[in-house]
């Protein structure tokens, strides 16, 4: 069964009779007789994506549009940051950071995949990426004030998890260390960890 790829974007569009907003432009891939309609690459996500459990039939779509559009085609990187739009709103987060990393990498300026990815991230918990996507964001958009307020409210707390890390590790190798030092009448404790304010880099330093 044949597959078409039709570009209906530049036909003229019908005069508006309402004071409703039009519909977005679309392009149609055709299967057979039975249309499938993508929206437009150059909007944003349908309103239909956004609302509710109709974010799986758009999903959808986008999956179609991605299997026969172009590998190099630059639509390809909004078709999978749209699907991501859709995996979001049905809390697929895994999906969306998987589709806005493709999106990434067909665009890696692409601001709303970063943002996706961000929240992708912070809904999984993994905090250092979301804030690298969050100041990747306002490095590309100084005026992104969504991305910087976020950036902000995870720099403390990713902050904090690092120390706290950082004493559970050393906690841990205290313990061992102690254990193999014991032997020689020493312990950790002759050990000092001090931190390097410019490079926040640790060196150890022994002393009586």
């Amino acid at each position: 069964m044949a597959v078409v790829f039709e570009d209906v974007t530049d036909q003229p569009e019908a005069t508006p009779t309402s004071t409703e907003s039009e519909p977005p432009k679309t392009d149609s891939i055709t299967y057979s007789d039975a249309p499938i309609v993508i929206p437009d690459p150059s909007g944003d996500v349908p309103e239909e994506c956004e609302a509710n459990a109709a974010s799986s039939s758009e999903q959808e779509l986008y999956t179609a549009a991605l299997e026969v559009a172009p590998a190099e085609a630059t639509q390809r990187a909004v078709y999978h940051c749209n699907r991501a739009a859709c995996s979001l709103r049905l809390a697929r987060h895994a999906e969306v950071v998987t589709d806005c990393s493709h999106a990434l990498e067909l665009d890696p300026t692409y601001g709303k995949a970063l943002m996706r990815r961000a929240a992708a991230y912070e809904a999984l918990d993994d905090l250092e990426h979301a804030l690298l996507d969050f100041d990747k964001a306002v490095e590309l958009d100084a005026g992104n004030s969504a991305a910087g307020a976020a950036a902000a409210r995870l720099r403390p707390v990713v902050e904090e998890r690092r120390e706290k890390l950082k004493d559970e590790m050393l906690g841990k190798l205290k313990e061992l260390g102690n254990t193999v030092l014991g032997k020689f009448g020493m312990s950790l404790d002759n050990f000092k960890a001090e931190k390097d304010p410019a490079t926040g880099s640790y060196s150890i330093k022994f002393g009586q």
